[in-house]
C-alpha cells in the first residue's frame, strides 16, 4: 500500500511477529525500495501476552517490534514511520493476540459500551505509547509515530476510544518535545 506524506511516497508494511518483530513482506522481496521516500509500519502485534507485564517487558517488546523493521533502513537506507493499533482497553499491549481491528468498541461507540473482553484501560494505552516511544528514542532511523484509531479524520473531539483527552496524548505530546524538539 502507497503512502503519500508531505509529498513523499512510501511503503507500507506490517509488523506482525510477537516474538521476532517479523515484517510482512521482508526487505528482500520489495525490489522497489530504493524508489520510496520512507516505510510505513503497521503494528498491531503484541509486545507482551502477560496482563500485568512492567514497563521494562513493554520496552523490550517495542524494541523487537522496531529492531524487525531495521531491516528496511539497513537495506535501503530509508527512514521508517510507525503507525500502531493499540486501544484504550486492558491488556492492549496484548495486541492482536487479544483482538482483530475491527473488534474493539469503535467509532462512535462510547468508551462506557466496552463489555465483555473489553474493559476501559486509558493507562494500558498509555503505558504501550511510553514504551514505543522510550524505544523510538533509541533510534533515529524511526522519524515518525502515529496511532490508528486518533480518529482525527473523522471527529477530533470525539469521546469513543481515540487517544485524545487521555493519558496517552499527554505522552505523546511530552514524547514529541523530547525527540522531535524543533
Amino acid at each position: 500500500i502507497r503512502r503519500h506524506f508531505s509529498g513523499q511516497v512510501g511503503e507500507m508494511v506490517w509488523n506482525l511477529g510477537a516474538d521476532t518483530g517479523q515484517i510482512i513482506p521482508d526487505a528482500k522481496y520489495i525490489t522497489w525500495g530504493n524508489e520510496l521516500d520512507y516505510f510505513y509500519i503497521a503494528i498491531d502485534a503484541p509486545i507482551s501476552l502477560k496482563w500485568n507485564p512492567t514497563d521494562q517487558e513493554l520496552k523490550e517488546g517495542a524494541d523487537k517490534m522496531l529492531d524487525g523493521v531495521k531491516q528496511l533502513y539497513d537495506t535501503y537506507g530509508k527512514p521508517i514511520v510507525v503507525r500502531t493499533t493499540y486501544f484504550n482497553v486492558k491488556g492492549t499491549w496484548k495486541g492482536s493476540s487479544f483482538y482483530q481491528i475491527s473488534d474493539p468498541p469503535w467509532y462512535g461507540s462510547e468508551e462506557m459500551n466496552a463489555t465483555g473482553k473489553y474493559v476501559l484501560g486509558t493507562e494500558d494505552l498509555a503505558r504501550t505509547v511510553n514504551a514505543y516511544f522510550k524505544s523510538i528514542a533509541e533510534r533515529p532511523w524511526i522519524i515518525g509515530y502515529g496511532q490508528f484509531g486518533y480518529t482525527h479524520w473523522e471527529n477530533p473531539l470525539t469521546p469513543d476510544l481515540a487517544v485524545r483527552g487521555k493519558p496517552a496524548e499527554d505522552l505523546w505530546n511530552k514524547w514529541h518535545k523530547i525527540i522531535y524538539p524543533n
